[in-house]
C-alpha cells in the first residue's frame, strides 16, 4: 500500500506533466519531440500550421474581396463570397485550434503512459469537448 508521501509525490508528478505539456505545447509538436514522438509532431505542427493560415487566409480573402464587388454592384456575390470567406475561414481556423489544443492533450496523456509504462503512448490522443 502506498504512503501519504508517495501519494502526494505522484499528485505532483501529474501536475507537472500537465504544466509540462501545456508548456511544450505552445508549439504544436514539440511536446511530442520531448515525448520521444517525432511522428506525431510530423502531423501536429503542419496541421495546426496549415489549418489556422488557411482560415486567416480565407477569411482575409473574403474581406478583401468582397467590398470590391458590392462597388461593382454585384450585391448577392458580394453576399456570398463575405458570407463564404467569413464562415470557411472561421471553420478553418477552429480546426487549427482543435488540433493545437489535441497535441496538448496528446503530449500530456503520452507522457503520463509513458512514465507508467503502458502502450497507452503509442495511441493518438485528440481534444474532446
Amino acid at each position: 500500500m502506498a504512503s501519504g508521501a508517495e501519494v502526494k509525490g505522484e499528485h505532483e508528478l501529474v501536475a507537472l506533466e500537465k504544466r509540462r505539456g501545456v508548456l511544450l505545447s505552445i508549439v504544436p509538436g514539440v511536446g511530442q519531440i520531448a515525448n520521444g514522438q517525432a511522428y506525431k509532431s510530423r502531423f501536429y505542427f503542419p496541421a495546426t500550421v496549415i489549418s489556422m493560415a488557411a482560415g486567416i487566409g480565407i477569411f482575409w480573402l473574403g474581406a478583401e474581396v468582397g467590398p470590391n464587388l458590392l462597388v461593382a454592384h454585384e450585391g448577392i456575390l458580394f453576399l456570398a463570397v463575405s458570407l463564404l470567406g467569413a464562415v470557411v475561414g472561421l471553420l478553418a481556423l477552429i480546426l487549427g485550434l482543435f488540433f493545437w489544443a489535441s497535441a496538448a492533450v496528446d503530449t500530456y496523456r503520452s507522457a503520463h503512459a509513458l512514465r507508467v509504462g503502458t502502450d497507452e503512448h503509442e495511441k493518438w490522443w485528440f481534444f474532446h469537448v
